[in-house]
């Protein structure tokens, strides 16, 4: 399942929803990450799209930031150091997108959603 969805109307707005399946809270998951990079990819292509809000589906936070049992489970440093620049490679990725970009923050905004609403425009 999808932990993003994402709609664009008519006047070229696209409106990203984070909405993590199973989970009270959205955290920043390796494959919601994939999906991410891959949906940004997506968007940034997409001629339509003149501005995009992330928001989140939770109804009480936006982001929890990163997933706290995936870093518990790392046992090395090199395994660390490429999930640190995965994330940031995302990051830059919503920083460098060729339209505004607005994080909708509605409820909590930690960790990794801070660094998120801060690559925003």
């Amino acid at each position: 399942m999808s932990a993003f969805s994402y709609e664009i109307d008519k006047a070229g707005i696209a409106v990203l929803t984070f909405d993590l399946p199973g989970e009270k809270v959205n955290k920043l998951t390796t494959p919601a990450m994939d999906e991410l990079d891959r949906l940004l990819d997506e968007l940034a292509a997409d001629q339509q799209v003149k501005a995009l809000v992330v928001r989140s589906g939770k109804p009480a936070i936006f982001i929890a930031g990163a997933d706290i049992a995936e870093i518990r489970a790392i046992t090395d440093a090199t395994r660390g150091e490429e999930l640190s620049r995965r994330g940031q490679s995302v990051m830059n990725k919503l920083e460098a997108l060729p339209f505004p970009t607005v994080a909708a923050i509605h409820g909590a905004c930690m960790g990794g959603g801070l660094e998120l609403a801060l690559a925003c425009s």
